[in-house]
Order: structure tokens, then sequence, then C-alpha cells
């Protein structure tokens, strides 16, 4: 069978029609009109032949809601951009609103409910689950044993999310006159590869602090020691005579040398990742867990400082990221 072409293109006026094209994109979903409005979807995009990455621009035409439920897991993480207009993401009691300074992801390990304005129209990008994974998984060296989790909004005020997001419209505005290189298949999967690695380093995730540590090529090994140390032991009582013990350096030298490459301190990003572990736990705990049991659990023994902290962080409380558990 030769392989399906790379552009992508649809107009449809009927709901069932712009759903069942969609579904052949991230996966099954559910499509409803909020307004008697006509709907006019229109998706033009391509698909990058490496690893099946869709690029592209979207709009409906008029008020939709896309639901997913349990039952209806995606096939693709489906992040998006308004380029014009606005969208909110409901998951488990928590709005997350979207426009052209703050982009979505759209998790396929949670039911939620996305609200697309009429006059939405936006950047997509669909990375199929098998995709991100893959990626993943040469980056840390080891398969990964849970569910990649992304922070679901994307603020372009970070550099990096930013340079994401030019990145992926470059990329979709060049096709026409790049196309036929793109094409080349080991070239695309380079390119495509080069696209998720970046999402994985740019846009915060549960594996976010040990791809960071994993990303230090140039860093001396006694850096990456007291890195790959801090990681494995977040959650005990470790102290900095502990991380200088383990790198063979003086506190200075470490101090100094650990900030220039990784952007924290070593106490700083013992936090740093203990409030990552933190997070990734709130959101797959069990119904019995409490925040508390949590906190202590990855040492943080002051709950009203660790509540204060989580919130400046992700902008949301322990217990309003417990009650978005799986």
């Amino acid at each position: 069978m030769p392989p399906s072409p790379p552009e992508l293109h649809a107009v449809h006026n009927g709901l069932d029609d712009a759903r069942s094209w969609m579904s052949r994109i991230c996966g099954p979903h559910q499509l409803e009109s909020r307004r008697a409005g006509k709907l006019h979807f229109v998706h033009e995009a391509v698909r990058l032949p490496g690893l099946s990455t869709v690029l592209g621009q979207i709009r409906y035409g008029t008020d939709v809601t896309i639901g997913i439920e349990r039952g209806m897991q995606l096939d693709a993480y489906s992040l998006s951009l308004p380029l014009e207009g606005r969208q909110v993401l409901r998951s488990r009691g928590e709005k997350r609103e979207s426009d052209p300074g703050t982009g979505l992801v759209v998790s396929p390990f949670a039911d939620q409910e996305l609200d697309m304005a009429g006059a939405c129209h936006k950047l997509q990008v669909a990375i199929r689950r098998d995709s991100a994974r893959q990626v993943l998984e040469s980056l840390l060296h080891r398969p990964a044993g849970e569910a990649l989790l992304f922070d679901p909004q994307m603020d372009l005020r970070q550099g990096a999310v930013a340079a994401w997001w030019r990145m992926a419209q470059r990329l979709f505005d060049d096709w026409s006159t790049l196309g036929p290189l793109y094409l080349l298949p080991s070239l695309s999967r380079d390119m495509e590869f080069l696209l998720i690695k970046a999402l994985l380093l740019a846009q915060p995730n549960n594996y976010s602090a040990e791809l960071h540590e994993e990303a230090m090529p140039h860093c001396p090994e006694y850096v990456r020691r007291a890195c790959r140390f801090i990681v494995d032991n977040a959650r005990q009582d470790l102290r900095l005579e502990d991380i200088e013990a383990v790198a063979g350096v003086s506190r200075r030298k470490l101090y100094d040398t650990f900030r220039s490459h990784t952007g924290f301190t070593p106490m700083a990003f013992l936090k740093h990742c203990r409030l990552e572990g933190a997070r990734a736990a709130l959101l797959r705990a069990t119904p019995r867990a409490n925040v508390s049991s949590v906190a202590l659990d990855w040492g943080f023994n002051h709950f009203g400082r660790f509540a204060s902290e989580y919130r400046t962080r992700y902008g949301e409380s322990p217990s309003e990221t417990l009650g978005k558990r799986n």
C-alpha cells in the first residue's frame, strides 16, 4: 500500500463529518455545537511521514465543545495555540483559558472538555502517544514507567515554549517550499524527533527533572553525579553536605558550577524535584490519598509553606490538583 499523502485538507458543514475527520487525527471524541450558528469546519494540515505528527490550522466557525470521556482515550497529545479567538479546557473541575499568548495540551489520559469560540482559529499539533513515548525513552535511556503527563497550559511568556510554537508554525508555513526535503525518510524522522524533544524539554511534565539532567552533555561529571543523586533521593532528608560528598568538590565550586549548568542551586534543584514529584503523585493519587501524606512523602514537613510554594509554581493549590486525579 502506498503511503498516504502528507497534505491534509477538509471542509465540513456537519458535526458528524467534522468529528469523524478529527477522530482520525487525534482519536475518538465527542463534538457538540453550543449555538444555532452553522458549523463551517476547516482543517488544513500536513502529516510528517517519520512519526506521523500532524501540524496544521483548524477552525469550526461556530461555538463548539469537544469532549473526551474516560472510555475515549485519545491516540495523540493535541497541542493548540489560538492565532485569534479563545478556547477553554475544562478537566476535573479545573478551567484553563487559552488565547494567542497561552496554548493548551490536551492529554490522552484524562476526562476533559474543550470549548472553542466560533472566532477561534488555531494552530494545532497532534503527536501520537507512541511517538512521544519513543522520543522520551530515547532521552531517558530507559523505559518510561509512567504515562507522560504535561502541564496542560503552555505559557508563551516562557521563552522556550514560545520558541517551540514558532518552530511548529514555521514548519507548517514552509511545507509548500521545503516539503520535498522534509519528505526524505531520515530527515523527516530527525525533524519530528527534534520537534518532540524540544516539547519535552520546554513544556513542564512529570519527567522534566530527569530530562533536565540528561540534557547537559557538557556538564562536569560531578554536577551530573549531584543531579542524579538529588533526583534519585528527593524523598529523603537530604542536606547540602550529602550532595557535596557525592559530588566530591568544595561547596563553593559545586554551588557556582551547578547553578551555571542547571539554573538552580543544589538545594533549589532538590525543591524543584520534590515539587514535581509531589504534583505527579497528586495527579495519580488513589481515592484514599490526601495532600498531607503526599507532602510528607516528598520531604515537605511544613504544610503551609508547601501549599504556598506549590500554588506559586503551578497556579493552583495541592488540593485542587488532587481533585484532578485520574
